[in-house]
């Protein structure tokens, strides 16, 4: 029983494809669905957690900062405290009070405030210069710090400072405290609602003692109204941003907030409310830049534990809602039956696809190349013995073959009836090429052996008989190329630019005694196969036609160059060009297109001689300039790459 290949390759493909789609598809298809909702799950609890942690890091990170600036004042007081001359000058000393304040100045550097109180409350020296005498023991919450110290207990934290206090102190420039720390409140539409009074501070507060009971008080303190040096290191730490505010307003910030401002604006009350009843505050949003932002409120506490402010912290991660929003999607998308077993059964088939055809091809790529080898042969009009296969696989490539076999005595058949009605063209065209020479040699021949011959007639008739015996010379070697020209070309490797200034060279002697300006350009630096005496005939051929198309002179370039995996050959002239009805019949042979000698072969020659090469020869011309005509050879491949000699 003879069976088609059609019929063995759907055989085999429905034995072996049907069972294993429906087993695979649906296994895999459950599978893949339990591991992706288990991956969801699990990409869904780690981004919560994720996002929480560096959030709470954040805001640990500013936590932290506040408490070294606090321990750093914390530090400054008590040095201060323990010097016999804070002792001194604290109990009423004024000359300890006077190098105190010498020492005082020299340890101000960074800290804004440092101030040492007597047991009264009332101001001895400042670090600032400012004037004495000024009584801190208020009713507010410095005050209260104040009296606990002087009571010998020590105190630290956020504060709100009095502008009476903040009026007596000076910066390092000498202006009052308040000039430079008076923050602006501005309500939601941007108005200004006035100064906010008084300003936040961290402050540290240590009992100078004598005689094991406190004498007095020193007071340090950092002014936060403004404050960068602190945000900006939570910057440089954490790549967020960060704000603090004195009861709801923010005193010091670099988060943008609405029309611009940053310091001045207040908190809104849904956040208020819960932080100064001592709470954090969280709150999340999910911005269309592909961010979500959160922002974590904890209270400032002063150091009697009281909130006196918040300190905001903020933090920016791709968006949950995104990422989330993403995840279901894709979810959704597996979660469809028909696209997972399409997906599953497209993977499957194609694997079985490409087993099946590796064990297929052995029997089926034997016979094909057999067949593609005397393809190739009749391809390159190698006629006489081509076409004789024989395949037994009793389907349809044995078909294919005996059909190809047929086709094959009928392109030798067709070739020679062609070549017969060609030597019948050939021979009019010679007769009729030869017969106008041949008469002018009969003509000039018997006034040779005319006596009444001048010499200088004689001489005039045997330069017209040498010219007439060169085109019947000329017209006989083109007949005689042209007739062999399906020969295969003896190609060797040749460096095109050395075979092109080689050939140049010649072409150069030939147009020595015309007005023609031979110009070479050499660069495609590529390795070519041809059959050098045969690719010269093609030159030469070119270099004739311009020299008859420019009889006044003219330019002549040839230039090489490299196009990808070509190397190429551009002749062009200078001359009127070709004109346009005559382009098509171009390279067809007897066809001269209004020459006056000549048998029409040189172009055809070029291209059957290009041809040969594997190669191609075209007109490549425009409108009003001379012709330019273009040989296109494939570059020789070396070790896997394209050649390029070194120039």
């Amino acid at each position: 029983m003879r069976w088609s290949l059609r019929t063995k390759l759907a055989v085999i493909s429905l034995v072996a494809l049907v069972p294993l789609v429906v087993v695979f598809g649906f296994a895999t298809q459950n599978l893949l669905l339990a591991s992706l909702d288990g991956q969801m799950d699990y990409m869904r609890a780690y981004l919560l957690i994720e996002a929480r942690t560096t959030v709470n890091r954040n805001a640990s990170t500013l936590s932290a900062l506040l408490t070294d600036r606090l321990a750093d004042l914390d530090d400054k007081a008590k040095t201060v405290a323990a010097l016999p001359v804070a002792h001194r000058a604290a109990a009423g000393d004024r000359a300890a009070g006077r190098e105190l304040v010498a020492l005082l100045a020299a340890s101000h550097d960074a800290i804004d405030i440092l101030t040492l109180v007597d047991r009264q409350g009332r101001v001895v020296v400042r670090a600032t210069g400012g004037p004495p005498g000024q009584r801190l023991l208020a009713p507010t919450g410095l005050g209260r710090t104040l009296a606990r110290a002087l009571a010998g207990t020590a105190g630290r934290g956020a504060e709100m400072l009095p502008t009476a206090l903040l009026q007596q102190e000076h910066t390092l420039a000498g202006q009052p405290l308040t000039t430079a720390t008076t923050v602006v409140e501005y309500d939601p539409d941007g108005r200004v609602v006035g100064p906010v009074p008084g300003a936040l501070a961290l402050i540290a507060v240590v009992p100078v003692t004598a005689g094991g009971r406190a004498v007095g008080a020193v007071l340090a303190a950092d002014v936060l109204n403004h404050e960068s040096r602190l945000l900006d290191r939570y910057r440089t730490i954490t790549a967020n941003r960060s704000a603090l505010s004195l009861g709801g307003v923010r005193v010091a910030s670099d988060i943008p907030q609405e029309r611009g401002r940053q310091a001045g604006t207040r908190l809104p009350a849904y956040v208020l409310g819960p932080v100064l009843a001592g709470q954090q505050y969280l709150l999340r949003d999910d911005g269309p830049d592909g961010l979500t932002r959160a922002w974590n409120y904890a209270p400032l506490r002063n150091a009697a534990g009281e909130v006196v402010g918040a300190a905001e912290s903020e933090t920016s991660f791709t968006s949950l809602a995104a990422a989330l929003s993403e995840m279901e999607k894709a979810r959704q998308e597996f979660s469809s039956v028909g696209t997972r077993s399409l997906l599953i059964r497209l993977v499957v088939v194609a694997v079985i696809v490409l087993f099946l055809s590796a064990l297929a091809a052995n029997g089926i790529a034997s016979p094909l190349r057999a067949l593609r080898r005397e393809v190739q042969r009749i391809a390159r009009g190698e006629f006489e013995g081509a076409g004789k296969i024989e395949i037994l696989t009793g389907d349809e490539i044995q078909q294919l073959a005996e059909d190809f076999t047929a086709m094959a005595g009928q392109l030798r058949e067709a070739r020679e009836q062609e070549r017969m009605a060609l030597v019948g063209q050939m021979a009019s065209s010679v007769f009729h090429d030869l017969r106008n020479p041949l008469t002018s040699i009969q003509g000039f021949a018997p006034l040779l052996a005319d006596p009444k011959t001048t010499p200088e007639e004689k001489q005039e008739f045997l330069q017209a008989i040498d010219e007439e015996s060169q085109r019947i010379t000329s017209m006989i070697s083109d007949l005689l190329e042209f007739s062999r020209g399906r020969d295969v070309p003896q190609k060797t490797p040749e460096l095109l630019d050395e075979f092109v200034e080689h050939t140049a060279e010649l072409l150069a002697m030939d147009l020595r005694n015309s007005a023609i300006k031979l110009e070479v350009l050499l660069g495609s630096r590529a390795r070519v196969l041809l059959d050098p005496n045969r690719m010269t005939r093609v030159l030469a051929n070119l270099a004739t036609n311009a020299r008859e198309a420019m009889p006044q002179g003219g330019r002549l370039t040839i230039e090489t160059r490299r196009e990808g995996q070509l190397a190429l050959i551009v002749v062009t002239d200078t001359g009127p060009g070709v004109p346009a009805e005559a382009r098509e019949q171009l390279f067809e042979p007897f066809y001269t297109y209004g020459k006056v000698h000549g048998t029409g072969l040189g172009l055809a020659i070029c291209k059957q001689i290009v041809t040969a090469h594997g190669g191609a020869i075209a007109l490549e011309q425009k409108e009003g300039q001379g012709a330019r005509f273009v040989i296109s050879l494939p570059a020789v491949q070396e070790g896997g790459h394209w050649a390029r000699p070194e120039a």
